[in-house]
């Protein structure tokens, strides 16, 4: 037979305990906690006093440490003043220096010259040069010492062109024409030893022109008594205004009058070939040719 047991009953849950709030301390017994919690404190300092007092500065006299700082301060602030003084200076002198032309080193024995010195001595001249000694060493003149400035030279007085002559019917160029004095420096090139060597004289004033081998050797107006020397291979000509006043003469030989006064002659030709039988010094021949 089969019995049931009836349930255990179940056992109640415990009841917990009532917790004590806690409450803020009083202020009679905040200062007893606060006034134990020091009387502590004293205890472990061995019983001094925790700040005994504040103890007033005295007004002493300053510090010698303080005093000596104060001096070197000063004085640092003098020679950085007289160090910017001396370089604010500096650069308009080494301006002036640089603006200053150079007058190089002077020599042993003489005294160095400022640049106005300088300028002076260059620009003026010499006073025994002046008088005419002629040693060099004469001292220099009282206006270029006196700083006047370079003494101006005299001004070159131009020569007088005298008027160009002009024979009738010819446009004669000018005595002092620059292609005369080219064709007068012809001349004197050298000639080759072959040839023929012309002489040109004039009696009178009168204006020539002469071509050597096609190339211009004279062409202006001729004086009294002037005379020209050439020496041709292949062909002479020779113009004139007056005939009669123009003398050649070729390998030393005189050449017959290339016309009657007062007459005009334009290209009269002497060949190499022909040139003995016209100027063989015997005058005026059948060979010449106007």
């Amino acid at each position: 037979m089969i019995t049931f047991a009836p349930p255990a009953p179940k056992a109640a849950p415990p009841i917990p305990e009532p917790i004590e709030v806690p409450h803020a301390p009083r202020p009679a017994a905040r200062d007893t906690s606060l006034a134990s919690l020091a009387a502590a404190v004293e205890q472990r300092r061995g019983g001094a006093p925790a700040v005994s007092g504040i103890e007033d500065a005295g007004g002493g006299t300053p510090s010698r440490v303080l005093s000596l700082v104060l001096g070197l301060v000063a004085v640092a602030g003098v020679l950085f003043l007289a160090f910017m003084l001396v370089v604010g200076r500096s650069p308009s002198r080494s301006a002036t220096q640089r603006g200053a032309p150079s007058a190089g080193p002077s020599p042993a024995g003489m005294p160095p010259q400022t640049p106005a010195a300088a300028g002076s001595s260059i620009a003026g001249t010499p006073t025994g040069a002046a008088g005419g000694k002629g040693d060099g060493t004469g001292t220099l003149s009282e206006a270029s010492l006196s700083g006047a400035g370079p003494v101006a030279a005299p001004p070159r007085s131009e020569p007088v062109r005298p008027h160009a002559i002009r024979a009738p019917g010819f446009d004669a160029p000018d005595l002092h024409d620059a292609r005369a004095e080219d064709t007068r420096q012809a001349t004197l090139e050298p000639a080759p030893a072959a040839g023929m060597a012309l002489h040109v004289e004039v009696a009178d004033r009168t204006w020539v022109m002469v071509f050597c081998d096609g190339r211009e050797i004279i062409n202006w107006v001729m004086r009294k008594g002037e005379e020209q020397d050439a020496r041709c291979l292949g062909e002479i000509r020779v113009s004139a205004a007056d005939a009669a006043a123009v003398r050649l003469m070729v390998n030393g030989a005189a050449c017959p009058p290339l016309g009657d006064p007062g007459t005009r002659v334009h290209g009269y030709t002497i060949r190499s070939d022909d040139f003995r039988q016209i100027c063989s010094g015997r005058g005026r021949g059948d060979d010449a040719r106007p």
